[in-house]
């Protein structure tokens, strides 16, 4: 997949759903916290969390729909907003970062969500075979 411009980024519509769990593991930390998806696109999340990130700080996503999951999605926090009981956090993926496991399979995958998540089949997804990686 070829890197997107922040045009090309900016461009492509960003999905709610309610059907989709996340949760962010920050680098240098072994536990998850939980987060509510406000929106996705292939390219990064927004999401609320009941802490601040620091900008910059990179982490791992974890994405969960159904059967269906993405582990450890390296991303990088480009903001970090006081919003209501908690946080809005916006974070870019960086699936070519050399710290994303199969890189080429989770950019798949990612672009695989977003079609469905898109046309509204995300059942579809959920019958669909998981991309799990360990670390």
């Amino acid at each position: 997949m070829p890197q997107s411009t922040e045009s090309d980024r900016r461009s492509l519509p960003r999905f709610s759903t309610v059907d989709v769990e996340v949760s962010v593991r920050p680098r240098g930390q072994l536990t998850h916290m939980p987060a509510l998806l406000v929106d996705f696109n292939r390219y990064g999340v927004a999401l609320l969390l009941a802490e601040p990130l620091p900008k910059d700080k990179r982490v791992f996503v974890h994405l969960v729909c159904g059967n269906a999951s993405l582990d450890d999605v390296v991303g990088v926090v480009h903001n970090s907003l006081r919003h209501e009981d908690g946080y809005r956090c916006g974070i870019r993926f960086r699936t070519q970062s050399n710290a994303q496991f199969d890189r080429q399979a989770v950019e798949q995958k990612l672009i695989e969500l977003e079609g469905m998540i898109a046309s509204g089949g995300l059942d579809e997804i959920l019958a669909s075979t998981a991309v799990n990686q360990s670390r």
